[in-house]
């Protein structure tokens, strides 16, 4: 036994030392690239300020995002200003992606608009609208007042230092109090015009142009108050709003937020990088350029470079520029995952957690006390396994019974379905060995594969998932997403998927139509 345990030993310290030699070897090819590569960001730097002549010094667009509790009518706002029909194109009519649109109001403004999801699981889309919006319109329904989310967002706001206007909606209803929409709002630190603030509160229905009409006039006004001065000549840089794959390649939908952006210019974003061949603006249309606070579609990516939502994008000199620092970023990356992986006890094992036991085995795992004698913790586990089976035998018998009888009300078999499902693990264990429990449980861990049809929706799919997470008095199930990409489901998806017995989750994607004949049934 101490054999084994030292021939451990030396398994586990040889993983180090293998791990360590890549992790070295890793390092001293960064530090000859760093030379190199200070040279090349300092250049780059120098490049991005442009020229500072005042002649090219121009106002941009106030970039404006929609922000509040789900069905409280901010995308109905965004169809209207924009005269779109974003609405109507989503299932369930329920926002699932953000989106920006550029709009000309009155025949004198104009407004970069972004429309956020309000439902629970889209909190990271939310944020990334408030972060990079000038202004929020707080939307709150006049019918259900201050909700969840609307908490959620008021908080996002003061995290990132936003200046908002309150637009209270559906007022055309009936059971309307914006007067106590006005006083909740104190509570939460928001402090109105209407009761010695300075925070403009519109009260909007789609129905009233001239509630409308009100709403542009007060982004106009706050408008006035924010510094939108740009210069056009610097290189362009902004944001990834989101990023998907269709026939035409990698598509990227940013916001620029600074410079000119053009066809032909290389760019990079996080691990990605690229030159631009097709450049679309709000509308799909194909264009040469574009400039501050507009909403694009970049196209121009290179293989297998997929751009994160939320990253910076930058142009640069040329490709090789983009290129290394794309390589850098990804390097990087992987040294911070090495320098955080661990040899441990559990991590050597881990494939083996990751599949869910078979039916056929035991769900039941003894975990015994280091502080007792090998004799009384045999004693235990027997005493315990003998409870664990008598009970289950003792259910099993009832449940199989009332089958049988087919005169037995169906409600009555549920009944005890419920007993036996709700009592199992209270009656199992007496006081002592429940706390054992409690203090040892075992995890196990349920797999998932996704596929989502956008980049910025794999996040909210990941948190949602791991939010499901339960335990009773003898197992904590874990969920683990051994796979996350975008994408239809193909052949191939489904036997990686089959390897870690996963569940394959897909968002807004399809089957392919070769999947049966490429499917490889497991054994």
């Amino acid at each position: 036994k101490d054999q084994n345990i030292e021939d451990k030993k030396e398994i586990d310290n040889g993983k180090k030392c293998e791990v360590n030699v890549i992790h070295k070897k890793l390092k001293n090819k960064e530090k000859k690239k760093n030379n190199n590569l200070t040279d090349i960001l300092s250049k780059d730097n120098d490049l991005k300020k442009g020229n500072k002549d005042n002649s090219c010094i121009k106002k941009r667009n106030v970039v404006v995002t929609f922000i509040g509790h789900i069905n409280h009518g901010k995308t109905s706002l965004f169809d209207y200003i924009c005269k779109t029909d974003e609405r109507n194109k989503e299932y369930g009519l329920i926002t699932q992606n953000i989106r920006a649109f550029k709009a000309t109001v009155k025949d004198e403004y104009t407004f970069t608009f972004i429309d956020t999801p309000g439902h629970e699981a889209f909190m990271p889309i939310r944020s990334r609208g408030v972060k990079i919006s000038d202004l929020s319109i707080l939307v709150i329904s006049g019918e259900e007042g201050i909700q969840e989310q609307t908490i959620e967002c008021i908080k996002l706001i003061k995290e990132f230092n936003i200046k908002i206007i309150i637009a209270i909606t559906k007022v055309d209803l009936t059971n309307v109090y914006v007067d106590r929409i006005i006083d909740d709002l104190l509570y939460y630190g928001i402090s109105t015009e209407l009761n010695g603030g300075e925070i403009q509160v519109i009260e909007c229905s789609i129905f009233k142009d001239e509630s409308i009409n009100k709403l542009l006039d007060a982004i106009s006004l706050e408008s006035e108050f924010i510094n939108l001065d740009i210069n056009n000549n610097e290189q362009a840089s902004g944001v990834i709003l989101d990023s998907y794959i269709d026939k035409t390649g990698i598509v990227s939908v940013n916001l620029l937020q600074s410079g000119t952006l053009k066809v032909n210019d290389y760019f990079y974003t996080g691990f990605s990088y690229g030159k631009i061949k097709v450049l679309k603006d709000h509308l799909n249309r194909n264009i040469k350029c574009a400039y501050s606070s507009d909403p694009i579609k970049v196209i121009g990516y290179n293989k297998n470079s997929l751009p994160k939502a939320g990253d910076k994008f930058f142009v640069v000199e040329n490709e090789s520029i983009a290129r290394e620092i794309a390589e850098h970023n990804k390097n990087e990356m992987l040294s911070i995952e090495m320098n955080n992986f661990n040899y441990g006890g559990e991590n050597l094992d881990i494939y083996e957690n990751f599949i869910l036991p078979n039916e056929n085995k035991s769900n039941t795992t003894i975990l015994l006390d280091e502080n007792k004698s090998n004799e009384q913790n045999d004693i235990t586990a027997k005493n315990i396994n003998n409870n664990v089976n008598s009970n289950i035998n003792e259910k099993n018998t009832i449940l199989n019974s009332e089958r049988d009888n087919s005169n037995k009300d169906e409600h009555k078999l549920n009944n005890i379905s419920s007993i036996y499902t709700n009592s199992l693990t209270s009656c199992i264990l007496n006081d002592n060995d429940k706390s054992l429990y409690k203090s040892n449980l075992k995890n196990i861990y349920v797999n998932y594969f996704i596929k989502c049809d956008k980049q910025g929706t794999i996040d909210v799919l990941k948190n949602s998932i791991l939010k499901l997470e339960k335990e009773d008095s003898i197992y904590k199930v874990k969920n683990k997403i051994v796979y996350a990409n975008i994408g239809d489901i193909s052949s191939s998806d489904i036997n990686y998927a089959v390897s870690f017995n996963a569940i394959i989750i897909g968002f807004n994607v399809k089957i392919s139509k070769n999947i049966g004949k490429n499917f490889k049934k497991p054994p």
